[in-house]
């Protein structure tokens, strides 16, 4: 079902503090210019839920829900829903590397709308079929 990655063990604050560290070292903040998040995308794309059971022309594929976003860095996505989509939605809504997902509806109290992740060649190969999301995507 799931293609098996090395995880990494971020149970300990070292990852993060590593993680921030490495940032800070490769990028030169100072020198970033601010910009609205509408400028550095050239397409947004709204997100399909497919179908529960098969239907004619239709293929299996994958639906990452705004639920499923903070699992993604963990790669805990073994509850991903397999859901069926006609193959030329597929073909139009799959997410490829470097898009991102931004979570548009949904959301509560602990849960807000807006949080988002980028999707990678690595969380694509994860997956045996095709990746779409629930929500929305856009691509930079």
């Amino acid at each position: 079902m799931f293609k098996p990655i090395d995880k990494i063990h971020l149970d300990t604050g070292e990852f993060k503090l590593n993680l921030i560290k490495n940032f800070n070292q490769t990028f030169d903040k100072k020198n970033w210019e601010p910009n609205e998040i509408s400028e550095l995308i050239t397409s947004t794309i709204g997100g399909n839920w497919g179908n529960e059971e098969q239907k004619k022309d239709n293929i299996p594929i994958y639906v990452i829900r705004g639920t499923d976003l903070p699992n993604i860095p963990l790669y805990n996505l073994k509850k991903t829903p397999k859901r069926f989509l006609h193959k030329d939605k597929v073909a139009d809504l799959k997410l490829k590397e470097d898009d991102l997902i931004i979570e548009m509806s949904g959301g509560s109290k602990d849960q807000p709308t807006g949080r988002c992740a980028i999707v990678t060649k690595q969380l694509l190969d994860y997956f045996e079929h095709p990746l779409v999301c629930s929500n929305f995507r856009s691509h930079p």
